[in-house]
């Protein structure tokens, strides 16, 4: 048997949890490792095979795993990955006396010479546990989240990611159009955008005019085509996408959005695309257009469509 710890020893573990993947017996052993393994890799591993429906009784394991890994810190677990997994294990069983330990987890601060505002995926990680225990507490956390630039990843845009989708779980739209006005990390507010649900038709519109401005970023840009994708596009905002579509979308975006917009299969998105199909003569938007009405060739509801951009495709 090899040493406890040794490479010999963690490769045999990895073996025996790939071996048991398909068996009944996995969730047994995966828990054995969460309780007592201390190779970070191999208690990843068992907590991945854990999967998203740890027993309940895998409750008290994780909570005593995180606090050792939390008194230890960055020592044991630079970039806070296995706190980061401990956590996200913990999601579906968390119980309201974890509160605490995840108030403490959504604080944590920890930046490296790489990553000025790591551990990022922990504090998204305790944001979105403690959501399901206590929304409004989760949403006072996730508004400063949302506003904490040196703390949010410059590459994800996480944590802050995070509390948009987390203020729109919770119902709080506010915050969300406060921060889409002003403007901030392209992750975070092509988020922001997507997450929109429910605003007035007049503020939308604002909102809306506020992203093209931005939308020169890809990122946004993506978020942007969700959002009228999600919308009924009448009035102001129908004009808004037209335009978009006209002006800022490049021909990747108009791809991205007229495939949506085919795919969604609404007359009313398919009225808009042809209103902004109506005067394009930019040859690859053209291209764009005919590739996504390309998947439902022969559908009446776009027939004459395509038919129309097939003929100016001919003439360009």
């Amino acid at each position: 048997m090899p040493r406890e710890g040794s490479a010999a020893d963690v490769r045999r573990k990895q073996d025996r949890l790939r071996a048991l993947s398909r068996s009944p017996q996995l969730g047994e052993y995966a828990l054995e490792l969460v309780a007592n393994e201390r190779h970070a890799e191999l208690l990843l591993a068992a907590l991945a095979a854990l999967g998203e429906s740890p027993p309940a009784a895998a409750h008290d394991a994780l909570v005593r795993r995180y606090e050792e890994f939390e008194r230890a810190g960055r020592q044991r677990d630079a970039g806070g990955l296995v706190r980061a997994a401990l956590i996200r294990a913990m999601e579906p069983i968390a119980l309201p006396g974890d509160l605490p330990l995840l108030a403490r987890a959504v604080e944590v601060h920890e930046p490296s010479p790489h990553d000025a505002a790591a551990p990022t995926g922990l504090r998204a990680a305790a944001l979105a546990t403690m959501l399901r225990l206590d929304p409004e507490l989760a949403s006072y956390h996730a508004a400063v989240m949302l506003h904490d630039q040196r703390r949010t990843s410059q590459f994800t845009g996480e944590p802050a990611a995070t509390a948009v989708r987390v203020l729109a779980a919770a119902g709080e739209e506010v915050a969300l159009v406060g921060f889409a006005l002003g403007g901030g990390h392209p992750e975070v507010l092509a988020e922001c955008l997507r997450q929109l649900r429910s605003v007035p038709s007049p503020v939308l519109a604002k909102v809306v005019g506020a992203a093209r401005g931005a939308a020169s970023d890809e990122t946004v840009g993506l978020g942007l085509c969700d959002l009228f994708v999600r919308h009924e596009p009448d009035g102001a905002l129908r004009g808004q996408m037209v335009q978009f579509m006209r002006h800022e979308a490049t021909p990747e975006l108009y791809h991205y959005l007229a495939a949506a917009i085919v795919a969604e299969r609404r007359d009313d998105l398919l009225e808009a695309l042809g209103e902004a199909a109506r005067e394009e003569t930019h040859r690859e938007k053209l291209k764009a257009l005919g590739e996504a009405l390309e998947v439902r060739r022969g559908d009446p509801a776009v027939e004459a469509l395509a038919e129309a951009v097939r003929k100016r495709q001919a003439r360009s």
